[in-house]
């Protein structure tokens, strides 16, 4: 028996005991569903023990950065999480409750890590409130002298505000204003669908895990356990095929539902850990057990190094360097690449002639140049799903030229495939200075074309004309 085995074993192995106990006590009335529930779980077990097993395989054969990374992440969605519950549940000041909160939004801002920034805002308010009301439902009920004197000031003070408070409420939206700013002013990457989902998500694992660790009854916390439970299986199934953060491009060696799993039970573990083991260290300091009071003490310990450890060894890397890359100046060449590029976009239309194009293209690409365009609007095309024109016409001429080309060397006009060849060339090199990654390999593109048509036609090139095409390519190569 392998491990897998045994995992399968253990609910078994605890419906079996549920029934021997109510044959001995007499408990008829739970037998039967004991017996139902055991030969279920042997059937589902049995069911499913391939595809755990499958799973069990590729995530110990997953490679280590993988699991760094979904240690990582799961890290920094619980701290979330905590900070969240105990800013609802606490009964401490309200300038620390939320400066706490503030404070994590302000630490991502200096990474300048927009999405998280969001899902922080759209998550932690509604994490704090359900554990505010959580906090509330448990108080109903008691009479409020039973908590301590600094408890009863806070409830008498609850509605009072004085100018102390509105000093340190400039703090706490001086913090808002850094993550917003952040926010404001940088570039975003979300899906509005798949986004709601992994917020509704991550809100409801983490009132669900703190709903079963706050728990007082052992009947409400299996309750909320199972609850947790559902939510973790649903979490996987809306996230098979969604990733509203793009997370799951950093795991290009699991499928986004591999990687959703950790981080949803990790979240969902660490979080109702936390709190449970806060509250057995609580009970332990009421009824003065020393010896519990430090094995919780030790769990807690660590518990929270289990969390802070990655984010404090990753976060001062991720700290952005004290560079600015200088833009590349505004190019005449290339505005004239531009517009040749837009007379060439009706190639495929009936009755065009590529003459006037590869004139002014003629005239473009007399002088050098380099790619330049306006970063802001290009990045608001590229992040709202649009495509950007520029790389379509860049691509358009260079296939014009290669259409050209191509009909020259039907006629046997191989002087004028040469000079076609050199315009692609003094294209590959414009689209190869500046820009980015797209630029680059449209400008490689046209060198490639252009090395072919040489090549095709260097037999029949004069001396001249193939000590001018080496010219043309030491240019290129250098």
């Amino acid at each position: 028996m392998n491990w897998l085995d045994l995992f399968l074993f253990i609910p078994l192995a605890a419906v079996l005991a549920v029934g021997v106990w109510a044959a001995v006590r007499r408990k008829w009335l739970i037998l039967p569903p004991a017996v139902v529930l055991g030969l279920a779980a042997l059937s589902y077990g049995v069911s499913i023990q391939y595809y755990i097993s499958r799973g069990a395989e590729r995530l110990s054969d997953s490679p280590a950065h993988n699991l760094a990374m979904t240690w990582l992440l799961a890290s920094a969605a619980t701290l979330v999480c905590w900070v969240a519950v105990w800013a609802g549940y606490s009964r401490g000041h309200w300038f620390w409750r939320s400066s706490a909160m503030a404070g994590v939004l302000a630490l991502l801002a200096l990474i300048e890590a927009n999405e998280p920034i969001l899902l922080i805002l759209a998550t932690m308010p509604f994490i704090a409130g359900g554990a505010y009301l959580l906090r509330q439902r448990q108080d109903r009920g008691q009479p409020r002298e039973d908590g301590p004197p600094c408890d009863r000031a806070i409830q008498g003070d609850r509605f009072r505000w004085s100018l102390r408070d509105a000093f340190l409420g400039f703090v706490v939206i001086g913090l808002l204003g850094v993550a917003l700013r952040s926010v404001a002013t940088g570039e975003l990457y979300l899906v509005g669908r798949d986004f709601a989902v992994t917020s509704l998500t991550l809100t409801a694992l983490a009132l669900t895990a703190a709903g079963s660790g706050l728990a007082r009854k052992a009947g409400a916390r299996w309750a909320s356990g199972l609850a947790a439970l559902i939510l973790v299986v649903a979490a996987v199934i809306l996230h098979r095929s969604r990733d509203g953060l793009g997370v799951a491009y950093c795991f290009y060696d699991f499928s986004p539902g591999a990687c959703i799993v950790p981080l949803a039970i990790g979240t969902m573990g660490m979080t109702a850990a936390l709190v449970l083991i806060c509250n057995l260290y609580s009970a332990a300091a009421r009824t003065r057990h020393a010896l519990s009071k430090r094995i919780s003490g030790v769990l807690l310990a660590v518990l929270l190094a289990a969390v802070v450890t990655p984010l404090a060894l990753v976060y001062p890397r991720m700290l952005p360097p004290a560079v600015s890359v200088a833009p590349s100046p505004p190019s005449a060449t290339y505005a004239k690449i531009q517009a040749a590029g837009q007379k060439a976009a009706a190639l495929h239309t009936p009755g065009f002639q590529a003459a006037p194009v590869v004139k002014e293209a003629t005239k473009a690409l007399a002088e050098p140049g380099n790619v330049w365009f306006d970063a802001r609007e290009f990045r608001n095309n590229e992040l709202s799903l649009s495509f950007d024109d520029s790389f379509h016409r860049e691509s358009m001429l260079c296939s014009a030229l290669d259409v050209a080309t191509a009909k020259a060397e039907e006629t046997g006009r191989f002087s004028e495939s040469l000079k076609l060849a050199i315009l692609q060339w003094r294209l590959g090199r414009v689209l190869r200075r500046g820009g980015i990654v797209m630029n680059w390999a449209i400008g490689n593109r046209a060198e490639q074309l252009g090395c072919a048509a040489v090549s095709y036609a260097a037999d029949r090139l004069s001396e001249d004309e193939c000590r001018l095409a080496l010219v043309e390519l030491r240019r290129s190569l250098t």
